[in-house]
């Protein structure tokens, strides 16, 4: 019997490891919003939400309208861990019109509980896990008269302190690239042309990938310091940097396999600057064979 020890030894081994990747399997999968028809989130999400307002107690609802953004190709930036596509992708919003005319509650109404209220059922939702933000806009349904909004952000944590999802090796590999480009973007200077120089600040990389059915691979990089005083030098300088950023993604052997993989014939590069009122997304397109 004494020989066979080490069998028992391996059995438990591989016994402990199967108990840990099955406590593991949620935070390394691969499943995101991506692999999710649109529609059947926003559905299920109308349901829900029009049988909470059946139900409730708290006012008389005349209308519900639902904004249910789904970015699929967001990178995790709210996290220490870094470059990684974000597990909480969908934003979504609530425009609730009440009886203001014939009901006097709404007055006498805590919004807090009734957001809270409404939290817990859409918590019943198979979606609601990749909530990223929650609002509710109230409304008099009386004459549709905007009163006050109420918001709150949530995440997913997992064991390792991240807010992403574990992804697919080839596509990892070439967000990286991205990430590491418009993260030292932000100690680059363009000339103004007057021999003054200005820093892009803090660049990052907010969204990366393909989406399902999709031949594009989309890039988009966020530069957030305003540049008003030296704009043209600015806007002149990012097709240089987009073409840096294509080439460094085709000059890479796993990045073009990923492409490959995923029938990409376009790659679209954009520079998001919400400050510049003339041109808040500056976009560059290229063809894969150029």
């Amino acid at each position: 019997m004494k020989k066979w020890w080490w069998l028992w030894l391996l059995a438990a081994v591989f016994f402990v490891n199967g108990i840990w990747a099955l406590v593991r399997a949620d935070e390394t999968s691969l499943v995101t919003t991506r692999d999710i028809p649109n529609r059947d989130i926003l559905e299920d999400f109308g349901d829900v939400i029009g049988l909470w307002a059946d139900e409730q107690e708290f006012f008389d609802i005349e209308k519900l309208d639902i904004d249910c953004e789904i970015e699929n190709l967001l990178v995790e930036t709210e996290t220490t861990v870094a470059n990684q596509q974000a597990y909480n992708t969908i934003f979504l919003t609530i425009h609730m019109y009440i009886d203001t005319d014939s009901d006097g509650n709404y007055l006498k109404t805590d919004y807090q509980k009734v957001q809270e209220d409404l939290r817990a059922a859409l918590e019943k939702s198979p979606y609601y896990k990749y909530v990223r933000t929650q609002t509710m806009n109230y409304y008099r349904a009386d004459n549709e008269n905007f009163m006050f909004s109420t918001s709150f952000n949530k995440s997913t944590v997992f064991r390792h302190g991240s807010t992403g999802v574990k992804q697919e090796r080839k596509e990892h590999k070439a967000q990286t690239i991205a990430y590491n480009y418009a993260d030292k973007l932000g100690t680059l200077e363009f000339d103004d042309g007057t021999g003054t120089k200005r820093q892009y600040g803090f660049a990052q990389l907010t969204h990366f990938g393909v989406e399902k059915n999709s031949t594009e691979l989309y890039v988009e990089i966020e530069i957030p310091t305003n540049h008003k005083e030296h704009l043209e030098a600015f806007r002149a300088s990012l097709q240089h940097h987009a073409d840096t950023v294509k080439k460094k993604l085709m000059e890479n052997r796993t990045a073009e396999k990923y492409m490959n993989e995923k029938n990409v014939d376009t790659v679209t590069i954009v520079f998001h600057t919400h400050w510049d009122a003339e041109m808040e997304d500056h976009i560059y397109q290229y063809s894969v064979d150029e």
